[in-house]
């Protein structure tokens, strides 16, 4: 996986028993909007964050365009929008954290390339959040390519963070 979902790995998310129940999609790191239109014809509500105001207003109007009513786009810093949006999703959701600077055409907060710890500190903070899936793209960065601003993740300390989240 790399970029935008396929409509074959969101079928398959949500086959277990423990997670058929999911109705919401988090994603951070619109984009282009391909994964939060594609999550919108499987989910019930979709919430996807993106903190480059072009990248926002281009796939807000592509989403608009489509007639697409079940997605909300916010304009923001995942890592300060991302706690608030775990509220109104409490039930579970499935969140597709894909937040990074990625050169020209996308933003960055100033101080965190990656903001994948804050967005998952925020999330996980959130007690009695239901049945959720967690999938965080790009794991190639951090695991094969070793891409610079990349450094600092890796999946030890992420997995550290779900320990910690369920003493």
């Amino acid at each position: 996986m790399g970029g935008s979902l396929t409509e074959h790995e969101l079928a398959s998310l949500c086959n277990s028993d423990r997670y058929k129940n999911i109705r919401n999609f988090v994603e951070t790191g619109t984009y282009d909007g391909a994964s939060a239109m594609l999550a919108s014809q499987v989910f019930d509500h979709v919430f996807t964050i993106e903190i480059h105001q072009g990248v926002y207003t281009a796939s807000l109007n592509r989403i608009k365009n489509r007639g697409i009513t079940n997605i909300t786009c916010l304009l923001g810093d995942s890592a300060d929008l991302i706690g608030n949006v775990t509220e109104r999703v409490m039930d579970g959701a499935v969140f597709f954290l894909d937040s990074h600077f990625s050169g020209d055409g996308t933003g960055w907060n100033n101080q965190k390339h990656v903001p994948l710890y804050e967005e998952l500190d925020r999330i996980l903070a959130n007690k009695g959040l239901g049945p959720s899936i967690f999938i965080i793209d790009d794991v190639r960065l951090w695991t094969t390519e070793r891409d610079p601003i990349w450094h600092e993740i890796s999946t030890e300390k992420i997995i550290e963070k779900f320990i910690a989240s369920n003493p």
